[in-house]
């Protein structure tokens, strides 16, 4: 258990006991409801997400997505690289669709044992690093028409620079990444 954690569950039960008259019933609610509140509100997120490519792509073109991340916060993060392009194709990490409807991912799928830090992607305080991924090695894109892309997975794992801890299955902290989604042409050329 943290000290944070410890911290926490201590002035909890302290406040809580306090409250352990059965008159003072309306304070026990009103604590149990803060401190479960703090429980389960997330931490504002430092990574951010961007997602970019040509918005009209010729039919047999290079079709490089460019993905990038942003570290926000004031201090170095270490990011797992994990379903996204910083690995390349090891997994599927993309819903990408044409007409409404999804196409199959044809690339490779890993299964793994726990990170390395040699896993993880180093970005500095403010940092934006960017990957590019041909989608068609993992996609088939013979048709022409309207693609809508967005990525559909998490980062694994988000750790402090300077608190660098050997990963483990129960240290690792996953977080949600919002990519704002994209739409794309693929264009017939006429001979």
């Amino acid at each position: 258990m943290s000290k944070l954690s410890a911290s926490f569950n201590t002035a909890f039960n302290l406040a809580f006991n306090i409250c352990a008259k059965p008159f003072h019933m309306a304070w026990r609610i009103f604590v149990f409801l803060f401190f479960s509140a703090n429980i389960h509100a997330m931490p504002a997120q430092d990574i951010r997400c961007q997602l970019k490519i040509d918005t009209h792509i010729k039919l047999g073109s290079p079709a490089i997505l460019h993905f990038t991340l942003h570290n926000t916060s004031e201090k170095a993060l270490r990011v797992l690289k994990w379903h996204t392009p910083f690995e390349g194709w090891m997994n599927n990490f993309l819903i990408l669709s044409y007409n409404g409807q999804a196409l199959p991912y044809q690339g490779a799928m890993v299964k793994r044992g726990v990170p390395n830090l040699d896993d993880y992607l180093v970005l500095a305080a403010h940092e934006k690093q960017t990957a590019e991924i041909e989608l068609k090695l993992a996609y088939e894109l013979k048709r022409a028409g309207r693609y809508h892309l967005q990525y559909s997975s998490k980062l694994f794992d988000v750790m402090d620079e300077k608190h660098l801890i050997k990963p483990t299955w129960e240290t690792m902290k996953a977080q949600e990444l919002d990519c704002s989604a994209l739409d794309f042409e693929l264009i017939s050329v006429k001979p």
